[in-house]
């Protein structure tokens, strides 16, 4: 598909794409797994009647054999969260070319490949970091669920439920029937896909499982938005065990370890830049602890510098009463009572 679209511009005229939004309605029709076969070609003949290119012979190969490369004909299948033909290579690919190019040699190969990986680690490194010591911004309606998921996802994970979350606004309920087995059937509008029919909720609220007409989320293990609606619609105030693959959790992280890290609650209390050099004072914590697992002469070194702090912390610490409120409100205001003869 990405190959199909890359040439559009070549074969319908570069004029065309740039100065029209012929581009952009094509690719609405074709970037799209939300449509039904019908509604495919139905919002394909239209595009192509009302850009007069019904005559055009690359567009009419291309729609001929469309039943194996647009999304609308395989939209209900399990694809069980694979990527596409020809995704895993070209990723590879990219990856390697920015390290190393056909001219290098065997040793010049893998010393590139080694520091890639590197960088890589480090990467991965600072994002499960950032899942464990950050806490991003509610934004959504449904904050209820939302801080939940803050708490059991990763950064990454919890962007994209954030994002349908959001996405909950723009829905409305039409009608519901009751079915057999407990399960009630929602009927869900999205304003933001007003052509597109309406989408049907199973829910049943004694285990809270639900099924969607849309498999677009539901695949890859996370709930879509027309679920989410439904779920705020019955009150479902605790995120549904189901729904949370383990792999996507902030605890899948082997650098996780929870009797160590520092409390969430204890961090939002700190001045915003004390919280941010501690960030980035544990996040360099972990990361020197994992390059020199494998040193254990620079191991130790680095052992005894951080007890050497921890000593001068513990000899810091001096016990004494607490100040009165009188001799506090004194310090603030600059003002001591004289003592009278």
């Amino acid at each position: 598909m990405w190959h199909v679209m890359h040439k559009l511009s070549l074969k319908v005229g570069v004029r065309l794409c740039n100065s029209t939004n012929f581009k952009e309605r094509i690719c609405g029709v074709v970037w799209t797994d939300i449509l039904t076969p019908e509604e495919f070609e139905s919002k394909w003949e239209a595009v192509i009647g009302e850009f007069n290119l019904v005559d055009n012979d690359w567009l009419s190969d291309i729609f001929a054999p469309r039943g194996s490369w647009i999304p609308a004909y395989y939209r209900m299948e399990e694809m069980s969260g694979l990527m596409r033909t020809t995704s895993r290579s070209e990723s590879e690919n990219h990856f390697s070319d920015q390290v190393c190019n056909s001219k290098a040699t065997l040793v010049e190969f893998m010393t590139h490949y080694e520091t890639a990986i590197e960088a890589q680690r480090h990467t991965h490194q600072k994002n499960d970091h950032e899942s464990r010591y950050k806490r991003p911004q509610l934004k959504s309606n449904y904050q209820l669920l939302e801080g939940q998921a803050v708490d059991i996802y990763t950064k990454s994970i919890f962007c994209d439920v954030q994002a349908e979350l959001i996405g909950i606004a723009d829905c409305i309920n039409q009608r519901y029937k009751d079915q057999p087995n407990g399960f009630v059937k929602f009927y869900i509008n999205n304003f933001q896909q007003p052509c597109t029919s309406l989408f049907e909720v199973m829910f049943r609220k004694s285990d809270c499982t639900c099924s969607c007409s849309c498999k677009r989320f539901e695949q890859f293990g996370l709930l879509y938005r027309h679920i989410f609606y439904v779920l705020r619609i019955m009150d479902i105030r605790e995120f549904p065990k189901q729904y949370i693959l383990n792999r996507w959790r902030k605890e899948a992280s082997p650098n996780c370890s929870p009797e160590y890290s520092i409390s969430r609650e204890y961090m939002t209390e700190l001045d915003p830049d004390v919280q941010s050099m501690m960030r980035d004072i544990i996040f360099s914590t972990e990361y020197t602890l994992n390059h020199f697992s494998g040193n254990k002469e620079e191991l130790s070194l680095y052992k005894d510098h951080v007890q050497s702090y921890m000593k001068k912390v513990q000899d810091m610490q001096i016990v004494a009463p607490p100040a009165s409120t009188r001799d506090r409100f004194a310090e603030i205001t600059g003002q001591y009572k004289t003592t009278r003869i």
